[in-house]
């Protein structure tokens, strides 16, 4: 085998076996001349991703926001109040947020306070009532924000029976 032959059988090897990669490809070629000249092909891919975080950022943990009124005048229209952090980060852009959940509870007398009865207010994520989908309202084409959700109860009158009221509400995110 000559030379020039040796060259175009590895240079094909070399496409045959990057090629079927698929993410690089490369050319080969050979003169007499002393110059020649070869193309090298790249492809990135960026996948989809949607991170979302509310509450405390360690894996599997589950924040409660605790909602309590210490100066025992329930009916004072102070409200109790809460907070958490989020965190969204996004490659496909705005992303829609879903907040569902059915009631707090109280183990004992069984009572219950709808979901809807507690306000969120946001600043830079938009936070969706409770029951309901919103967009996040980042906009561009990628998102890297964080924020505080603020709660909010204020107790009706007549107030609910005193107890300790549970609940879980689910957040989820999806591309719109």
């Amino acid at each position: 085998m000559r030379k020039t032959e040796k060259l175009l059988a590895l240079g094909l090897a070399l496409i045959l076996v990057v090629g079927f990669a698929g993410s690089v490809s490369a050319d080969s070629a050979s003169s007499l001349a002393g110059d020649s000249d070869v193309q090298l092909n790249f492809q990135v891919i960026i996948p989809d991703v949607i991170y979302f975080r509310v509450g405390n950022p360690v894996a599997g943990n589950i924040d409660t926001i605790t909602l309590q009124d210490d100066n025992f005048d329930l009916l004072d229209g102070s409200g109790f109040t809460g907070s958490v952090a989020v965190e969204l980060v996004s490659t496909i852009g705005d992303v829609n947020i879903t907040a569902s959940g059915g009631n707090l509870q109280d183990a004992v007398s069984l009572d219950t306070i709808p979901f809807s009865d507690i306000t969120v207010t946001s600043s830079v994520i938009q936070a969706p009532a409770f029951g309901a989908t919103v967009s996040s309202g980042v906009g561009g084409a990628v998102v890297n924000e964080t924020d505080t959700w603020n709660f909010a109860y204020t107790v009706p009158d007549p107030p609910p029976t005193g107890g300790n009221y549970l609940g879980t509400v689910t957040y989820t995110v999806a591309a719109p």
